[in-house]
């Protein structure tokens, strides 16, 4: 696996994660989508010409990192949480792993069902439905994975989702969890659902990590340490500012450019993830 198991993003392993073939198979796969008209997304909405966002470098790490973190495999039985019409979904459903996705957002649950469709994949389900409450059996799924969502959920239900995930997956089962972690941007997400329109709100430290994610039915696998450290890339962040300031030309975007080159909230938070293994 490259790098650790739990462990914030670093720019350091992208040059390996883009050499990876998990890599390779998720854009030409995403590429072959979109060639068809059919929209992937990384973002929590649909819209075309997503193809260099859904692969941007954290991202790309997200979905590698949760791919061999998991362990996941053709024959498996698996189940997103968030992530309908996201390439992971459609990775395992090209693989041969009997995948379930559910997710509050009804476009995104149609789109992944239309793509099942076009694409012949009958081991692709997508559900409209409450990762809190999933209304499926208990241990009955090999690995449960949810990419970049957890920290949009309301504070007070995301140890819910926690104890959900440990409901579902079977004993000996992974758990993989990709999630936001530092200090918040204050942006609301961007989704359609009243459900997950709040604010960004990442966890913040390790101890928010074990109070979140250590419950009773479950032990995190590999490293024990759990790390701090923010790692960013600046002059990526910037170059974002700046075109988005040219593309919408309002003063005060204009005016707020020095301040965010220098003091950007996307400076502040990163990705994280985390690898757990049911009892």
């Amino acid at each position: 696996m490259i790098g650790k198991y739990n462990e914030p993003f670093n720019p350091k392993e992208i040059s390996e994660i883009e050499n990876s073939i998990e890599a390779k198979e998720l854009k030409d796969l995403t590429e072959e989508l979109y060639k068809k008209g059919l929209i992937t997304t990384s973002a929590g909405h649909l819209k075309k010409g997503m193809v260099k966002h859904v692969f941007s470098p954290e991202y790309l790490w997200a979905y590698v990192k949760t791919i061999q973190g998991c362990e996941l495999k053709p024959g498996m039985k698996v189940l997103d949480l968030g992530g309908a019409s996201t390439p992971i979904v459609f990775w395992c459903a090209k693989k041969g792993l009997d995948v379930t996705t559910i997710d509050q957002q009804s476009k995104l649950v149609e789109n992944t069902s239309k793509i099942a469709r076009i694409m012949g994949w009958n081991n692709l389900k997508a559900i409209r439905g409450d990762m809190t409450d999933t209304k499926l059996a208990g241990k009955s799924f090999d690995a449960v994975f949810s990419v970049a969502v957890i920290h949009f959920l309301p504070k007070d239900v995301r140890k819910k989702a926690m104890r959900e995930m440990a409901r579902v997956v079977k004993p000996g089962g992974k758990i993989g969890i990709i999630f936001d972690f530092g200090k918040g941007t204050g942006r609301k997400g961007n989704y359609d659902e009243e459900y997950y329109n709040s604010q960004h709100d990442p966890l913040k430290d390790a101890r928010e990590i074990k109070e979140m994610f250590f419950v009773p039915e479950v032990s995190l696998i590999g490293n024990q340490d759990l790390s701090e450290k923010i790692y960013r890339d600046k002059s990526a962040v910037r170059k974002n500012h700046i075109s988005d300031a040219l593309k919408k030309m309002s003063l005060k975007r204009i005016l707020a450019l020095p301040y965010l080159l220098v003091n950007s909230p996307y400076f502040k938070y990163t990705f994280y993830s985390i690898f757990l293994r049911k009892l």
